[in-house]
């Protein structure tokens, strides 16, 4: 008796591996499926990334040449003199302290950039600041001045 029921046992357990293998066999297909569909999409990432990274390198760079050379952007390169510094305000109409104000230096350093000669080394902002007035007429700089 106990033969037969060891045999009985172990068919039962070669049927029962049977279906479990034929259930999960469908399982471990998907999985396969799944995971093909995970390493696809990994490798996209990867792609996007590198492509952003490159793209960031680019508009670093195009950033940087912008605000190194400001008036190579307008297409020639700008002198700023004495001189032209002078007439610029004296064409806006404005004091030297509210010509300061505008550029974002005091009035002391616009007296002294006037009683100064040939081209003038200023400091990249201020130069920014100075080529951006450069097309303003007398009413948008006082509107600057006022706001």
């Amino acid at each position: 008796m106990s033969q037969l029921m060891t045999v009985m046992k172990d068919e039962i357990r070669r049927i029962a591996r049977k279906e479990i293998k034929a259930v999960t066999a469908g399982l471990k297909k998907d999985q396969t499926i799944f995971r093909k569909a995970v390493a696809g999409l990994r490798r996209q990432t990867k792609e996007h990334r590198s492509t952003i990274r490159q793209l960031l390198r680019v508009a670093t760079k195009q950033v940087k040449m912008a605000t190194m050379a400001p008036e190579a952007a307008e297409g020639r390169k700008a002198w700023i003199t004495a001189k032209g510094i002078r007439a610029r305000r004296k064409k806006l109409k404005l004091s030297q302290a509210q010509f300061g104000k505008l550029i974002g230096v005091s009035g002391y350093t616009v007296l002294k950039w006037e009683h100064g000669s040939g081209p003038l080394k200023l400091r990249s902002r201020t130069r920014r600041a100075f080529l951006a007035i450069r097309g303003l007429g007398i009413r948008e700089a006082r509107l600057r001045l006022g706001a």
